[in-house]
């Protein structure tokens, strides 16, 4: 692994996985199954103006997965991840939960806070990935979610983001494949539209989510 960032909000890893592994997860991932049914149905982040909404894959818990399935793996992963950048974390978490996310040209994700998560991991397991293809990460340069904060208003009108992101600035993570990205718990982000140059080309990606525990 290559630590290529790291922040009090975010980590970037690259070459996570060794090239042979990298290449049977992607192998993996072609007998996956995903349905738009999995995606959010009465009020979802992921839409596009264009073709399809984007689709995932069931959720697995990772210490129920399968041995040797990528869930299994990348599980392994994402909590070794956490053991050397503890401090980005929040310690109380109770679960680690695993999906995959498969987007085609046109599918964004809007800006959010992963609220029920204490860390969220975003592995792109796509063997190819152009600079022109968009989907990148965005992480706005504004304050993250704290507790007693009012959330962000559940509706299509999304005026309140134009004041949020009035400053304007940023992080770009370009979805460059074998990279993982961690985020903190109440981190601002969202997904840039994935270019029509992308062709048939799709952006997948493992991410994973620390559950907090219930209180």
């Amino acid at each position: 692994m290559k630590l290529v960032i790291k922040t009090a909000r975010y980590a970037v890893i690259d070459e996570v996985l060794p090239e042979p592994l990298f290449q049977d997860t992607w192998k993996t991932l072609a007998d996956e199954r995903f349905s738009q049914k999995n995606v959010t149905i009465d009020w979802s982040k992921t839409w596009s103006f264009e073709g399809q909404p984007g689709y995932s894959s069931s959720a697995v818990i990772y210490r129920q997965a399968e041995p040797n399935t990528y869930q299994e793996v990348l599980g392994q992963v994402f909590l070794e991840i956490t053991k050397h950048l503890p401090e980005i974390i929040d310690k109380d978490w109770q679960d680690l939960r695993i999906h995959t996310q498969m987007f085609g040209r046109g599918v964004k994700i809007n800006g959010h806070y992963d609220l029920h998560s204490a860390g969220s991991f975003t592995f792109y397991a796509h063997p190819r990935w152009d600079c022109n293809w968009g989907g990148e990460l965005i992480i706005p340069e504004v304050p993250s979610f704290s507790e007693g904060q009012d959330k962000p208003p559940q509706s299509l009108d999304r005026s309140w983001e134009n004041k949020f992101l009035e400053v304007g600035i940023g992080q770009v993570i370009t979805p460059k494949p074998n990279r993982c990205v961690l985020t903190g718990p109440g981190v601002f982000h969202y997904t840039n539209r994935v270019d029509p140059d992308a062709g048939d080309a799709l952006r997948i990606s493992i991410v994973g989510f620390l559950l907090k525990e219930k209180k």
